[in-house]
């Protein structure tokens, strides 16, 4: 949760660890309306449906491919790669009022 009510960018060394587990398969998930639910400050809920979204599960391997990454620089770029792929999947999962950083690609991500 952001108090932007956005999504904002990532940190990438979480990827390093799920690069450690190649094999797995991640599923992307959003939740989205809860700030109308329970606003910043605010401490009672208020009744209300929120938004759950299952985005389509994807491997690691299909990110990254089967390439070694040896140096820093190339193993921060691979990091990159990863969580770029798992939060525009979330991005794409929310309504366009809370993609934040994530509501434009790049080229790359297209």
């Amino acid at each position: 949760r952001s108090r932007s009510q956005a999504l904002e960018q990532e940190y990438p060394d979480i990827a390093g660890y799920l690069q450690l587990m190649r094999n797995i398969h991640i599923q992307t998930v959003a939740i989205s309306v809860t700030d109308k639910r329970l606003p910043i400050g605010k401490f009672i809920p208020r009744l209300g449906m929120a938004r759950l979204a299952f985005g389509k599960p994807f491997g690691i391997s299909e990110v990254v491919g089967e390439r070694e990454f040896v140096d820093k620089d190339s193993r921060e770029k691979r990091n990159k790669l990863i969580m770029d792929k798992i939060m525009y999947n979330i991005s794409d999962l929310l309504p366009e009022s809370y993609r934040g950083y994530y509501a434009k690609r790049g080229p790359e991500m297209i």
